[in-house]
């Protein structure tokens, strides 16, 4: 689960930070404070309320936007960190039976719109953070296969860029479009 949370910091300030690098330094405060009020999916529960046994904050709800709910503690409830344990067992199982199935790997035809994997390097120089950079470039074209699993890209010009294996390559979805 630490791992998961470790990548959820750096897609935060990533987001936030992209722009000016050396930003980060004051956003991890706030970051903290939004993770540990973030329920997880495999607990689910957030961790203020699993370690500190205190309640989630909601700015939305504290507005007075939503009437209160007072929700009165059963006795034969069982505890949080049973309920949560239960959780992540299921959550576990969940998984299991998602790695277990095969994987499809994507492929791509002619013409289709993708985002390249980037491989940027810090620069203490110009204060640049490597964490901080934007993952993906794009988005470029396939203009054809070029093997079992390489591509020949073009910009949106036509341009050839190069060819790329299909693991640096990602599906562009352009904002707003619900793929689904």
């Amino acid at each position: 689960m630490t791992e998961r949370v470790n990548r959820e910091i750096g897609r935060i300030l990533r987001a936030f930070c992209h722009m000016k690098y050396t930003k980060w330094a004051t956003m991890t405060a706030q970051v903290e404070v939004w993770l540990n009020q973030a329920v997880h999916k495999s607990t689910g529960y957030a961790p203020i309320e699993l370690h500190l046994n205190e309640k989630r904050s909601n700015p939305f709800l504290t507005a007075n936007m939503y009437p209160s709910v007072n929700r009165v503690m059963n006795k034969n409830e069982p505890p949080i960190l049973e309920l949560g344990y239960s959780n992540l067992k299921a959550a576990a199982e969940k998984r299991k039976c998602y790695h277990d199935k095969k994987a499809n790997p994507v492929s791509f035809v002619d013409g289709s719109r993708v985002l390249i994997r980037t491989h940027p390097q810090s620069n203490a120089m110009l204060a640049e953070i490597k964490k901080f950079f934007l993952l993906y470039k794009g988005p470029y074209v396939v203009k054809k296969s070029s093997g079992a699993n390489s591509y020949v890209l073009t910009d949106l010009d036509g341009k050839i860029k190069s060819t790329y294996h299909m693991s640096q390559l990602k599906p562009f979805v352009r904002a707003g479009h619900n793929p689904l």
